[in-house]
């Protein structure tokens, strides 16, 4: 069973003869990589060495892999680094915290700023999220 596809006269209008052509060729492109898409799906899904059955819903979710890609996000550095400050910051305030390093007021500011940081580092880190 052939499939044709055909586009209207009207909606082609100004295109010339090359980007008519050029339009074909980049149909068939596209089309050649949904069939392929939708077998690679197929065969992964197929676990068994039976005839191959491509569904709609396989060729649905090939149009999405070549829309989209398959390409995995980029990593948010500031993300990773926010909870990486908050982890430490909670260290350093741990460490700051005793009955020896509270009596002197240069230990409370410090305490009183490492705690702050860290409060600011986990809510950003949290909502980050």
């Amino acid at each position: 069973m052939t499939i044709e596809i055909s586009v209207d006269n009207s909606r082609l209008e100004g295109f010339s003869t090359p980007a008519r052509d050029g339009l074909k060729k980049a149909a068939e492109s596209y089309i050649d990589e949904i069939i392929a898409e939708a077998s690679r799906l197929e065969a992964g899904r197929n676990p068994s060495d039976g005839p191959s059955e491509i569904t709609k819903s396989m060729v649905d979710d090939a149009v999405i892999v070549q829309r989209r890609g398959l390409s995995i996000p980029p990593r948010d550095y500031f993300k990773v680094l926010l909870k990486i400050s908050s982890s430490v910051l909670a260290l350093l305030v741990g460490l700051t915290y005793g009955e020896d390093k509270l009596n002197d007021s240069g230990g409370v500011i410090l305490f009183a700023v490492l705690l702050a940081a860290a409060i600011v580092a986990t809510t950003l880190s949290a909502l980050k999220e």
